[in-house]
């Protein structure tokens, strides 16, 4: 919708699709991907109708703090690099110690990051999405209870989760990541 200019906002794109389709968009990860596109038309120097190519510039993704977690909740987050066609490459999981797990890891694309409890069989609590075009590092993105995704599909609802609840996501600059280990 908004590549052929039928909308001309990431938020009126959103509101005629959920007209079209009789529901709205139904996760946060949906919602940011829809503006990362109204982004990237503004940044494209190329008129339309021609397709848009975006770069997927390397990014170090060196933690994720997780902010006001449930207490005694042990967690793990896993990164996912998504690779075309629909592919993921879990690169592991990293246990979150005093609200911080430490990754170190260089990603490139999109990206979803998975949290669990840490308990035999225990499902995906919450989930988040973002593509490394629209980060900057060194940096962090700040991602709020209403910004992150449920297990499955949705919004965030888990009730064991306080509305302080976040994900920090500390980017580091990649010159400096290859420097360090040369």
């Amino acid at each position: 919708l908004l590549y052929t200019g039928v909308a001309s906002s990431a938020q009126e794109a959103m509101l005629h699709f959920a007209h079209a389709r009789g529901q709205p968009l139904r996760t946060p990860s949906q919602r940011r991907y829809v503006g990362y596109v109204a982004e990237a038309l503004c940044r494209s120097p190329v008129p339309r109708p021609c397709p848009i190519r975006v770069p997927e510039p390397p990014v170090v993704l060196a933690a994720v703090e997780v902010h006001a977690p449930p207490p005694h909740m042990r967690l793990a987050v896993h990164v996912a690099q998504l690779l075309p066609p629909h592919k993921p490459l879990v690169a592991r999981a990293f246990d979150v110690v005093q609200g911080r797990a430490a990754v170190g890891h260089v990603l490139c694309g999109d990206v979803m990051l998975c949290g669990s409890e840490v308990v035999r069989g225990s499902p995906l609590v919450f989930r988040a999405s973002f593509h490394t075009m629209f980060v900057q590092a060194p940096g962090r993105l700040v991602l709020s209870r209403a910004e992150i995704d449920g297990g499955i599909t949705g919004g965030f609802y888990d009730a064991r989760f306080g509305p302080d609840f976040s994900l920090v996501l500390v980017f580091e600059d990649t010159s400096a990541f290859f420097r360090a280990r040369l």
